[in-house]
């Protein structure tokens, strides 16, 4: 895919309102699956179960189901005006006030537009058939209270002393109710030039105008089957949104063929509800079974893979919304076309062996839930309505497999850019010793920080987080030692910034899990380095806790006796408090044996109160440091005064980032003899190391 329509793709993802919206209709697929599983369990097509719920004693089981169906399908609309209302407000990043008002207002206006409470009120409008106003209302509201708020600008209208959110409130009367005058003003005008009641009204005279007069015929239907998945596409639920034209045009015709095949006639209507349920949405909207088995079988994205096996089950009985809204296919322009062709295709070869009567018409009423092969076997009574199915199935599944390669490959652009967008907030922070929290942040970061997270967790509970040593040379090129840093090569992302693991495991609560992890690995490695010193980094926030100082003397008590260096390189970007318990713990990782390193070091603050209250056998230069040292005669006297200090202190220097030869020898005439860096060796795996070993010992 060419780098323009990459960009143009991630401009189209990353717009605000198209975000929200998005958003705010993936945030009612908990209401859509309970509706759906209600209408599902209402509906099972097994007799002996709908005689064991019509019974008498069992009719609170049904009544319980209406209930759910009635509470979530039947308010649909409402839920999804407050969801993107309210996710509106996040992409904008608006200020608290805004955050509570906009779901409001946005609800308001959506009861102006259904003309709420007044004789023209139809409730339908509150269910699914309303999502179009909706979602209308929940953008256009939102947009308009912003803009409205902008012009009025910030001011606090009541004095300090009173509540905050009672400021709020006030503040936000103003634009609020400018909102609603004017979507009020507008529709009173829209009313009056067209006739209609409400905006609903005036919707359902559109629809009753585009198809008055239509009939059941092959022009109709496809156009219908286009329609209804393009509906979708822009997450408006089409099969309500065009319930018209089957009550009008699709029910009767299913009638017709029902009753002639009771009266032992022939059947001759092609088009019917069953035959649109049955054979053009095999999995739900856009034949989604076929894109679930495509992203199965060749998507080289885990988190794809995840989500179709999540939704594997709702489709098996054409519940498609976690599969549309989380894939997603919604206002995804790269999924626009096989989503709206697969459908037409399916009904261009279901028309076709039908005409053919190479499979009989549909002759039997199918609820929409049945699983596909056996609803295909019910509507038309022959095991060939279900091999019509599996052809279809099978299409789907042809077209989708180059947009799912084509998806695979922006999903990939588009994730390495909120990734970078994250390392590069997180490294500016860390350079200049700001606290930062990324799972705070809103937008992109904020959802990137998250997932990470979730998945980092996955990768230690799955011991799939792997370590890399960095070889450590002297100056007559001798390897004495190695420095473990661990490596988290992501399904779909690649190699996380090292640092950033640390940080995200902080956030997420887990730092000290992940810490053990790492020295569990060492321990395990250090079989197979011989007699070579290891360093392992850890945080100054876990040295405190003596939890951790207990788990490193049992897990190298024995190691530490025989012989074997282990270091514990602390880090720290920011000043901290070396305390009693601190202080307690150094002095008991020394008795145990461990020697101490300070990574990092520095002549700052932090790097020589380390020295002040910790007995350290090795500072590691700070890389700043020996990136500057041929460019700047400060940064040799640093080094100088460094390496001083630890002849009279008594611990050795190590610099590391020391990547060319003349780097290597002003070290050396200094009296820094000790190395670490691109000259000797990147950090490599473990069998790598090995290599290096016996090549060094030879």
């Amino acid at each position: 895919m060419t780098d323009k329509i990459v960009k143009t793709c991630f401009r189209i993802e990353n717009n605000t309102w198209i975000k929200a919206i998005r958003r705010g209709l993936v945030m009612i697929i908990p209401i859509i699956m309970i509706s759906s599983f209600s209408l599902l369990l209402m509906n099972l097509p097994v007799p002996a179960y709908q005689k064991l719920i019509g019974g008498s004693e069992h009719t609170i089981w049904l009544s319980v189901l209406n209930t759910l169906e009635n509470a979530t399908f039947g308010m649909l609309s409402v839920y999804t005006c407050i969801s993107i209302g309210y996710n509106v407000c996040g992409e904008e990043n608006c200020r608290s006030g805004k955050a509570a008002m906009m779901p409001l207002i946005s609800l308001c206006t959506f009861f102006i537009a259904v003309g709420f409470a007044t004789p023209g009120f139809d409730d339908a409008s509150l269910g699914a058939s309303g999502m179009f106003l909706a979602i209308l209302c929940g953008v256009l509201s939102s947009a308009v209270y912003i803009r409205f708020g902008k012009i009025m600008g910030h001011r606090r209208w009541l004095s300090d002393g009173a509540d905050e959110h009672l400021n709020q409130a006030v503040e936000a009367i103003a634009p609020a109710a400018a909102v609603v005058i004017l979507f009020s003003m507008v529709q009173w005008i829209i009313c009056l030039l067209t006739g209609a009641d409400n905006y609903w009204d005036l919707m359902n005279m559109i629809f009753c105008n585009l198809y008055k007069g239509a009939e059941e015929s092959f022009r109709t239907s496809l156009l219908f089957v286009f329609l209804e998945n393009l509906l979708w596409f822009f997450g408006i639920q089409g099969s309500d949104a065009l319930g018209i034209m089957n009550v009008n045009i699709f029910d009767p015709a299913s009638k017709v063929n029902i009753a002639a095949a009771a009266a032992g006639q022939l059947p001759t209507r092609i088009f019917t509800k069953q035959f649109f349920d049955c054979f053009t949405l095999i999995g739900g909207v856009g034949n989604s079974m076929s894109l679930l088995i495509a992203v199965l079988l060749f998507s080289k994205r885990k988190s794809s893979r995840t989500l179709a096996k999540a939704a594997s089950v709702p489709i098996l009985f054409n519940i498609s919304e976690i599969m549309v809204f989380g894939f997603p296919v919604v206002f995804n322009p790269i999924m626009l076309i096989p989503f709206l062709l697969t459908p037409i295709v399916a009904f261009l070869i279901s028309t076709a062996a039908m005409m053919l009567k190479l499979v009989p018409l549909t002759t039997h009423f199918v609820t929409w839930t049945v699983p596909v092969f056996w609803s295909g076997y019910l509507a038309t009574g022959s095991v060939r309505g279900s091999i019509l199915q599996l052809i279809i199935l099978l299409t789907g599944v042809i077209i989708y497999k180059p947009f799912v390669h084509i998806h695979d490959e922006y999903k990939e652009h588009a994730d390495r850019e909120e990734l970078n967008a994250v390392v590069k907030i997180y490294a500016d922070a860390e350079q200049h010793g700001r606290a930062i929290r990324l799972v705070e942040m809103e937008g992109s970061i904020g959802s990137m920080a998250r997932r990470l997270i979730r998945d980092l967790r996955q990768e230690i509970d799955g011991q799939k987080l792997k370590m890399y040593y960095q070889p450590q040379f002297d100056c007559k090129h001798h390897m004495f030692g190695a420095e473990a840093l661990i490596r988290w090569k992501h399904s779909d992302l690649g190699f996380i910034y090292p640092p950033l693991i640390f940080e995200l495991a902080e956030e997420g609560g887990f730092l000290e899990t992940l810490e053990k992890y790492v020295f569990g690995q060492v321990k395990a490695d250090m079989e197979h380095t011989g007699n070579l010193q290891i360093s392992v980094n850890i945080t100054a926030l876990t040295v405190k806790e003596s939890s951790f100082t207990d788990f490193l003397i049992n897990e190298f008590g024995a190691l530490l006796k025989s012989g074997r260096k282990v270091y514990i390189e602390i880090t720290e970007q920011s000043e901290f408090n070396a305390d009693e318990t601190m202080r307690d713990n150094l002095e008991r990782l020394k008795k145990a044996g461990f020697c101490l390193s300070i990574d990092d070091f520095s002549m700052g603050h932090t790097s020589l109160q380390y020295l002040q209250n910790g007995d350290f056998d090795q500072v590691k230069l700070d890389g700043c440091l020996s990136r500057q040292l041929l460019h700047d005669v400060k940064t040799e006297k640093i080094i100088d005064s460094i390496v001083y200090l630890s002849k009279t202190a008594g611990f050795t220097v190590l610099a590391e980032y020391v990547e060319t030869d003349e780097q290597m020898n002003k070290l050396s005439e200094i009296g820094c003899r000790e190395y670490q860096g691109y000259l000797f060796s990147p950090a490599i795996p473990l069998d790598d190391l090995e290599v290096i070993l016996k090549n060094n010992q030879k």
